[in-house]
This record gives C-alpha cells, sequence and structure tokens, in this order.
C-alpha cells in the first residue's frame, strides 16, 4: 500500500466516523417504546472512541507532515502504518458497539451481538443466566443467558444496564440463581 493511501485511510476514517457519531447522536442509551424497549452501549463510549480515532489519526498525519518538513527523523512507513492500524482497530471497536443492542419485549429477548446475526430468546426457553467474571469497570458484571437447546448463550455486556434487562426478563427462579 502506498503512503498516501495509508494518510487518507489514517485521517478520512475519523472523520467519516465523527459526521456518523453526530448525525445519529440521540445520545439515549435507553428508549422505552410502548411495546418494547431498547438498551444500546453510551453514546458517551463510542463518542469516545471517536475522539480516540481523531487524536491519532491527526497525530499521525501530524507525524507525517513534520518528517517530510525534516523536523523529525522517523520511517513515514513504519509510523503511518502504527497510526493507521490503530485508527482502523478503534473504528472496528466502534461500529460493532454501534450495532451492539438489546431488545426487551413482552415475552422474548432480541440480542444484537457486535458480530453475527441477532437472537430472539423467548422468555420461557430461557434455562439459564450467568455472570461472566468479574466487572471490567463499575456496576454490574456482564451476564451470559442461556437459551434452551443452544449451546451458545447471548452475552449482555455490562455496558448496558444488565440489571433493568434482567428484571424486563421476569425469570425470579433463574435471577435467585444466577
Amino acid at each position: 500500500m502506498s503512503i498516501s493511501f495509508l494518510v487518507a485511510i489514517t485521517g478520512g476514517i475519523p472523520i467519516f466516523s465523527a459526521i456518523f457519531q453526530i448525525v445519529s447522536d440521540t445520545d439515549i442509551a435507553e428508549r422505552h417504546h410502548s411495546h418494547h424497549d431498547t438498551y444500546r452501549a453510551s453514546k458517551t463510549f463510542t463518542r469516545m472512541l471517536v475522539y480516540a480515532m481523531g487524536c491519532m489519526g491527526g497525530a499521525g498525519i501530524l507525524v507525517c507532515l513534520l518528517q517530510r518538513l525534516g523536523l523529525l527523523d522517523v520511517d513515514i512507513p513504519v509510523a503511518i502504518t502504527f497510526f493507521c492500524s490503530f485508527v482502523v482497530t478503534t473504528w472496528a471497536v466502534w461500529a460493532m458497539f454501534g450495532r451492539y443492542r438489546v431488545e426487551t419485549h413482552s415475552d422474548y429477548l432480541r440480542v444484537v451481538p457486535l458480530l453475527g446475526r441477532a437472537r430472539v430468546i423467548p422468555y420461557d426457553r430461557i434455562c439459564d443466566i450467568r455472570t461472566l467474571g468479574e466487572p471490567l469497570w463499575e456496576g454490574n458484571p456482564s451476564v451470559c443467558v442461556y437459551e434452551r437447546g443452544r449451546r451458545t448463550p447471548a452475552l449482555l455486556w455490562n455496558l448496558l444496564d444488565v440489571e433493568q434487562i434482567l428484571m424486563r426478563i421476569n425469570r425470579p427462579d433463574l435471577l435467585e440463581r444466577g
């Protein structure tokens, strides 16, 4: 790949992400509708990822510019590859968490995971609810919801209001065990 292509990616992805974030920014992580509730990753979290992309993309372009002006002695392909890989990786995380959501309906749970297809889990088919280790940050731990007949659980990240989701599931027999 050419240096100019990497510079374009390093600068373009943060700009695209910032525009998309501003256009879609409602700053509401929970939406309560008449027939269901939707829980998404906090806009503060996704905004922070966009800021990180912008800072690192700007730093990468600045390093290349300073080297071109002779003010910095650095290997441009190595430097721009580092900054570009950081921006692309952060963009992938941003895109995945922008997609992730949990919907609680009256009789089923719909989970749109970071990757893969959405899962619909009827509440009466939930056979177990387990916490997933210690919380990554303050709050409740992440939770795995197991459906009868399926080996892989649906993961409810603690980035969401897991306690509210579990109360909506309304399975006290499982909540006491989990």
